[in-house]
């Protein structure tokens, strides 16, 4: 995706934000239409929608397996990284990975993760780059 030029500051900000924000930032910042930004993840395959909910759920990984962020709960690092709720994060981690982010974080402090992607849903890269 390198029609795509976004600035990192605005990447680290809209994964906090809602789908329909974000949107509207990362269409603010790069001087695009609605149509177009969807034009750009079409290209590659997947929607903003997708490709927003993967690099949540990346950085919710990250936070699990951080043993700086043990004492944080799974609700906290959910509504961290944008989900609406804990229930809707458990739901959408078990659905991507097969595991639920509890079994993922006490398999994580014992030994490296290691998450397999379903073949249909392999994570899409930084549209920038």
């Amino acid at each position: 995706m390198t029609n795509l030029r976004i600035d990192q500051p605005v990447w680290c900000s809209i994964h906090r934000l809602t789908a329909r924000a974000a949107n509207t930032i990362v269409r603010w910042a790069s001087y695009i239409s609605v149509r177009q930004l969807h034009r750009v993840f079409e290209r590659e395959g997947v929607s903003f929608g997708a490709w927003l909910r993967e690099q949540r759920l990346r950085r919710c990984q990250d936070d699990l397996t951080s043993p700086q962020l043990s004492h944080h709960t799974i609700a906290q690092i959910a509504v961290r990284w944008g989900f609406p709720s804990a229930a809707h994060f458990t739901r959408t981690f078990q659905a991507r990975f097969g595991i639920s982010p509890a079994e993922f974080r006490r398999h994580a402090s014992t030994r490296p993760a290691a998450i397999t992607y379903k073949p249909d849903q392999i994570p899409a890269t930084h549209p920038g780059s």
